[in-house]
């Protein structure tokens, strides 16, 4: 049986959190009742260093917003091997496969430094993006400017690594 008053007060840190965290700005713009639903779902989780929190090719289950710390993001390549790929930290989401049904992950993750984390079950925050879909909108939108900015920075990573054409 489990305490309403834990609960209550779980999902109070976990609103927090949220609040503290630039997806706020985004889901308060359109539907404020939006981040308390979130925050019922939530978790809060913190990692020591060094702690892998994601394997390329298991299930995405779980997206993540990071509160404190850093999370290096690398891929393995079967002819080259590991390949450093950015990181995340403060503010940043992790994991936004999590909401795609049947997904897997594509890249590894692991603490450089103790982090904290605002955890969602992707199951749970794509049923209540159906339910309530002025707020899936919002977090849609949110995640999609995530993604654009990682592509946008493994572009400058690649130039990087081979060198503007000229």
């Amino acid at each position: 049986m489990h305490d309403p008053k834990a609960t209550s007060e779980q999902m109070s840190l976990v609103l927090d959190e949220l609040k503290r965290l630039p997806l706020c700005k985004s889901i308060l713009g359109c539907n404020s009742a939006g981040l308390a639903a979130m925050a019922e779902l939530g978790r809060l989780e913190s990692f020591p260093t060094d702690v892998v929190v994601l394997t390329a090719g298991e299930p995405a289950d779980a997206l993540r917003f990071v509160i404190s710390g850093r999370v290096a993001l690398s891929f393995e390549h079967a002819g080259t091997g590991a390949h450093s790929h950015g990181s995340v930290s403060a503010g940043d989401l992790l994991g936004w496969s999590a909401l795609r049904e049947g997904a897997t992950w594509t890249v590894n993750a692991r603490t450089t430094k103790p982090t904290r984390f605002v955890t969602f079950s992707g199951a749970e925050l794509r049923a209540l993006c159906d339910r309530d879909r002025d707020l899936g909108y919002c977090l849609m939108r949110y995640v999609f400017e995530n993604v654009a900015q990682r592509l946008v920075d493994a572009r400058v990573q690649l130039l990087d690594l081979y060198g503007r054409a000229g």
